[in-house]
């Protein structure tokens, strides 16, 4: 989001018209829910659990992980259990985090 965005909500009401005041995304910016995801791929022997360690650096993330375990968060550090499939040879795991 950039402040250009704020003054678009801002202006909406009282000036000029212009696209970005006629698009369908006419609500308040507070009131939407913005997601925002990363996905990352990894490689790891078959059969094989890997644990990393993901750092929150804002309070009260509601941080999601399709395709991995994520554990309680301890002082800002969120620990993330990777386990790849029981096949011979290395794999790869896509993790996709969402908050």
């Amino acid at each position: 989001m950039t402040a250009g965005a704020f003054s678009v909500a801002a202006n909406k009401t009282n000036g000029p018209r212009t696209r970005a005041t006629q698009s369908p995304w006419r609500e308040s910016i507070a009131s939407r829910r913005i997601s925002i995801a990363r996905s990352s791929s990894l490689e790891g022997f078959g059969g094989a659990s890997y644990q990393l360690l993901l750092r929150e650096n804002v309070a009260n993330l509601k941080v999601h992980a399709d395709g991995a375990a994520l554990g309680d968060l301890n002082h800002g550090l969120r620990p993330v259990t990777v386990e790849f499939p029981n096949l011979p040879g290395y794999r790869t795991k896509t993790i996709t985090f969402s908050w």
